[in-house]
């Protein structure tokens, strides 16, 4: 297994689903995410919570994994895939798996529901399983039923299996970060929230790399914000970041969601937007909805081809990868109404 740590500055992309409303994968729409990323970025998750890898398929799940590191391959793109689960038994049969298939490293959500004991246990059985296998653990409450193991049970980990390589924090709480820190030791934190990029790599938190969602679209964009921000070049950094702006501006959104026949306000926000943004830049021809809880509205639909336009208008260069792996001329292609109409 040839894998390297992650250096500072460092992007890792939480691959978007390639779903059909069925479950079934779209698997051109994989392998053109795949393609698109493997030479922009240092890593791609697969099977993880962005890409709603629980509730893939068993059999695609194993294909998805062996065709991202068959087209990774010789690219130093590393692929690591998603093993957390709601129980220890099928977290270590999903890790088992994943490294059987010859993945580069894990990443492994809290399990969700229990305590910060329980969890340390949880982690600790995957560890193991991994054996010389990288593992890097993720906290995000706001997916585990609001549970987040404590920083002194990821300092616990870390000291009895080397093999733990940090935390992808998505808590949103900076104390968290500066705990992991204190306890964990430099080297173990690293960024899982595109909005507090800037603060992870400035602040006192010292993230090593950046697991993101909007690299699915703009993978040298954010690398090259991500690389300024480790390398001390803050102007830089900051003319990057004002160009991204309305790019993670579009991954949240409000506006009424119909379900069911039911109309209500609500966030519509990762994976359904960075879904949206690919199709509006024609990465991904086909709409695919991840989810029916991913439904769009006209007036979502607009607000994220506006965003995309606003960020044109800030600086045009920055699509020149995207149109050079699409053959379409952006602009004409996110102001053409018969995208929108497809969408229905």
């Amino acid at each position: 297994m040839n894998t390297r740590s992650f250096q500072r500055g460092d992007v890792i992309t939480a691959l978007a689903p390639t779903l059909r409303r069925d479950g079934s994968t779209n698997w051109h729409a994989f392998e053109t995410l795949v393609k698109y990323q493997r030479r922009q970025v240092n890593g791609i998750a697969v099977c993880a919570t962005t890409g709603l890898g629980h509730q893939v398929r068993p059999d695609d799940r194993r294909k998805m994994i062996e065709l991202a590191l068959g087209l990774c391959e010789g690219t130093g793109c590393q692929v690591i895939v998603g093993t957390g689960a709601d129980n220890t038994e099928h977290a270590v049969a999903l890790t088992k798996e994943a490294f059987q298939i010859g993945a580069h490293m894990v990443l492994v959500m809290d399990c969700p529901g229990v305590g910060s004991f329980q969890n340390l246990e949880y982690h600790m059985a995957v560890a193991k399983v991994a054996g010389d296998g990288k593992v890097m653990t993720y906290a995000n409450p706001a997916r585990t039923a609001g549970t987040c193991m404590h920083p002194k049970h990821h300092a616990e980990l870390m000291r009895r299996h080397a093999n733990v390589a940090g935390v992808k924090d998505a808590t949103g709480k900076v104390q968290f970060g500066l705990d992991i820190l204190e306890n964990c030791g430099p080297g173990c934190h690293h960024c899982g929230d595109d909005i507090a990029i800037w603060g992870c790599f400035v602040d006192r938190r010292q993230s090593v790399c950046a697991v993101s969602v909007a690299s699915n679209a703009f993978p040298l964009l954010i690398s090259n914000f991500t690389r300024s921000l480790a390398d001390g070049r803050l102007e830089d950094a900051e003319r990057i970041g004002k160009t991204a702006q309305p790019l993670l501006e579009s991954i949240t959104l409000t506006a009424e969601t119909p379900i069911d026949g039911m109309n209500f306000t609500d966030v519509i926000k990762n994976p359904g937007t960075i879904s949206l943004v690919l199709y509006f830049l024609g990465i991904l021809r086909e709409w695919d909805a991840p989810s029916p809880y991913h439904k769009v509205t006209e007036e979502a639909a607009l607000s994220v081809r506006n965003l995309l336009e606003e960020m044109w208008r800030r600086d045009q260069t920055v699509f020149a990868k995207v149109e050079q792996f699409t053959g379409l001329t952006t602009i004409n292609y996110l102001r053409n109404d018969a995208v929108i109409n497809r969408l229905a």
